[in-house]
């Protein structure tokens, strides 16, 4: 919907009004994916990578479980690949989103050391 199209909906509110507020929830995102990026991302990172460790080992069970039928022996090798490709690809991605975190908080001590030297 556009934004005129957005107020008629709410009941008249002015375009300007529903401008204004798509850019503060488009920011408040945006501090939403920094802050979580600053805070939580190398465990949740760790954490992805752990549990494509459990999905490879469970479906080497189940392939390696003689007493199942081969359809169900062999349909989980799907699986293996897919978390062998997530992995790869937080392994291939990971290490640049890291940096970009230690980049961050870099920025942020500069920031606050330029603070503290402001003249009081």
């Amino acid at each position: 919907m556009t934004e005129t199209e957005i107020g008629k909906r709410l009941g008249g509110w002015d375009q300007t009004t529903i401008s204004t507020d798509v850019t503060a929830l488009k920011e408040m995102s945006k501090q939403f994916i920094f802050d979580l990026a600053k805070s939580d991302l190398a465990f949740v990172y760790k954490k992805c990578l752990d549990r494509a460790d459990i999905v490879i080992k469970e479906c080497f069970e189940r392939y390696h479980n003689k007493s199942l039928n081969e359809k169900y022996r062999t349909a989980p090798l799907k699986l293996v690949l897919d978390a062998t490709e997530i992995q790869f690809k937080l392994f291939s991605e990971g290490p640049q989103v890291l940096a970009a975190k230690t980049l961050v908080e870099r920025l942020e001590r500069i920031e606050q050391e330029a603070i503290n030297r402001r003249p009081r």
